[in-house]
């Protein structure tokens, strides 16, 4: 009686889910196609956020207003300015979790939005020294 010998092959690892280009650039477009007065709106408002002063601690109850507006503007969400009658060291002492209270929808966005504006102001002084 002959003996039947099964080899077994390794199937190649499934890939599909891993990126090994981390030089790919990832280009981000918005959810839909802009109108041009959309698209000039969205122009304005990211000017005006260059007038904001960069340090954040420094804002005015004005700063605050108008940063949490243009980014309600901007990401389309609903805020109740009134709860962000503050001047810049007081948004600075928000939590994430008082800014999901603040504005449920975009709470964590403003967040986030803050911590970077805070983290480039530090890094800046930074530099200067």
């Amino acid at each position: 009686m002959a003996r039947i010998r099964l080899t077994l092959k390794k199937r190649p690892r499934d890939t599909d889910h891993r990126c090994h280009d981390n030089k790919k650039k990832i280009e981000r477009l918005p959810p839909y196609k802009m109108t041009s007065r959309e698209k000039e709106i969205y122009r304005k408002l990211l000017e005006r956020q260059n007038f904001l002063p960069k340090d954040p601690m420094q804002w005015s109850e004005v700063h605050v207003m108008t940063w949490v507006r243009d980014l309600s503007i901007i990401f389309r969400f609903e805020v109740d300015l009134s709860l962000f009658v503050m001047n810049g060291k007081g948004v600075c002492l928000v939590s994430l979790d008082g800014f999901r209270f603040r504005s449920p929808a975009g709470g964590a966005l403003l967040y986030t939005d803050l911590q970077q504006k805070l983290l480039a102001n530090i890094l800046t002084l930074y530099n200067k020294i």
